[in-house]
């Protein structure tokens, strides 16, 4: 299959497992449901040898009348594309979940979803003039060992307090104040 990806082939052939006419999944899913099926399917493949970790994130954003929007979270106004030489093209703080399993990437397209942009005319009732994408970041990585145990916890009061103090946001609100 790389070989066939490397030439500019297409990267969906006949005998790629999201197209297979074995594919175990339910036939009538799409795209997203059988790709994010067989991410995990994969990882499960792998197996935990207990030395290699996978994590897979998942973003959803939705670009509307040339502005970006996190269809995670609704509390942000439009967000910006950047680039820098490390990531390439990116959406500055779009909002990133973890994904353990496929219900969780299954809950994160359902929220995109709910939250898109749609107005409603004679021939659609759920038209939309905008375009969606939706980003998974797989990502393996030696497992960290465990840490050790940090003994015993003061009591509520003063973990609160310690956040306070020690709160990155707080100490960056004094410095703009200065």
């Amino acid at each position: 299959r790389a070989a066939l990806r490397a030439s500019g082939a297409p990267l969906l052939t006949p005998y790629d497992p999201l197209v297979r006419a074995d594919y175990a999944g339910d036939q009538s899913e799409g795209l997203i449901p059988r790709s994010m099926r067989y991410v995990f399917e994969e990882i499960a493949a792998a197996g935990d040898d207990g030395a290699v970790r996978y994590t897979v994130r998942a973003s959803f954003c939705e670009i509307y009348n040339e502005q970006v929007y996190d269809l995670l979270n609704m509390s942000q106004k439009t967000l910006q594309v950047r680039w820098n030489i490390r990531n390439g093209f990116f959406v500055q703080d779009l909002f990133v979940v973890e994904c353990d399993c496929i219900e969780d990437m299954k809950a994160v397209v359902s929220e995109g979803h709910r939250n898109r942009r749609v107005g409603e005319h004679e021939l659609n009732k759920d038209s939309s003039r905008s375009h969606c994408l939706m980003t998974l970041h797989i990502h393996r990585g030696p497992r960290a060992p465990p840490r050790p145990p940090l003994g015993p916890r003061p009591p509520p009061r003063h973990r609160a307090r310690a956040r306070r103090r020690h709160s990155p946001g707080r100490h960056l609100e004094r410095r703009s104040a200065r």
